[in-house]
């Protein structure tokens, strides 16, 4: 064998190994699903609706499929009141995502990615809306 054929031999061997052996470009990153989001969570809510102020205490339990339900306090200008909701949720692959609840509110949310905290915003018109979850209990990721 000549020395340009086991040059390239070398060449294609050690690539070959590089291959093989290199970490995934993929590696490290952490990609969130839905799963992320499952158990029992407590959420506090501030900020001003329609220019009063605004504060929320829920319990909320996740299922970890896309859909989560809750109950909690609310209160509007000092007037108190209590809030029953279902939701639908879609966590992208980013950890970011958004929520669809039962009383017309609608939120986009950051989840870390344990899914033990979700920071999140009110996206309706005339809300100045923020809060942020922490688990309670669960955790599995699913």
């Amino acid at each position: 064998m000549n020395h340009i054929a086991k040059y390239v031999m070398s060449i294609m061997a050690a690539a070959a190994l590089a291959i093989v052996t290199a970490p995934s470009a993929h590696a490290g990153h952490v990609y969130c699903s839905n799963g992320l989001l499952n158990g029992s969570y407590t959420a506090t809510i501030t900020g001003n609706l329609a220019g009063e102020p605004f504060a929320e205490l829920d319990l909320v339990t996740a299922d970890g499929n896309g859909t989560f339900s809750g109950s909690g306090t609310v209160s509007e200008d000092g007037v108190i009141s209590t809030v029953s909701f279902t939701a639908t949720y879609t966590i992208n692959s980013n950890c970011s995502g958004s929520a669809v609840l039962s009383t017309g509110v609608t939120q986009n949310f950051n989840i870390k990615t344990d899914g033990s905290e979700v920071q999140f915003i009110s996206t309706n018109s005339g809300a100045t809306i923020v809060g942020d979850a922490k688990r309670l209990t669960g955790g599995d990721q699913q």
